[in-house]
C-alpha cells in the first residue's frame, strides 16, 4: 500500500515539475524589426525608425566632425519583460516613457 502511494506521489510530482517548469518563449523582435521612418522637419543629426514593438533612435552626428554614431532602442516599459534584444546591437536600451533625464553640455572653444 505504501509503495503504491509513494509511486503515485512520485509520478504526480514528476508531472507537476515537468509541466510547471517550462520556459516561456520571449519574442525576438531584433531580427524582424519592420520599420517606418519618421520625418523630422527642423532637427538634424539623427533618425527615428518606428517599429511595432519598439523605436530605434540613430544619432548620426553626435557632435561636429564626429565619426561615431550611436544606436538606441526605445522600448515601452510594459514590453521590456516580454522581448529580447541583443545587447551588442545597441548602445543603450532605454525604457520609455523616461522617468528622469540628465542633460549635459560641453562648450568647445576653437
Amino acid at each position: 500500500m505504501k509503495k503504491n502511494r509513494f509511486r503515485s506521489f512520485a509520478i504526480l510530482l514528476f508531472c507537476c515539475l515537468t509541466i510547471g517548469c517550462q520556459r516561456r518563449q520571449k519574442s525576438s523582435v531584433a531580427t524582424e524589426h519592420v520599420v517606418d521612418s519618421v520625418w523630422v522637419k527642423y532637427a538634424q543629426g539623427f533618425s527615428i525608425e518606428q517599429g511595432p514593438e519598439f523605436t530605434i533612435l540613430r544619432v548620426t552626428t553626435p557632435w561636429p566632425k564626429a565619426d561615431d554614431q550611436f544606436k538606441y532602442a526605445l522600448v515601452p516599459r510594459e514590453k521590456l519583460p516580454s522581448i529580447t534584444l541583443p545587447k551588442e546591437a545597441y548602445d543603450a536600451i532605454v525604457p520609455v516613457p523616461a522617468q528622469s533625464v540628465v542633460v549635459t553640455s560641453t562648450t568647445h572653444i576653437p
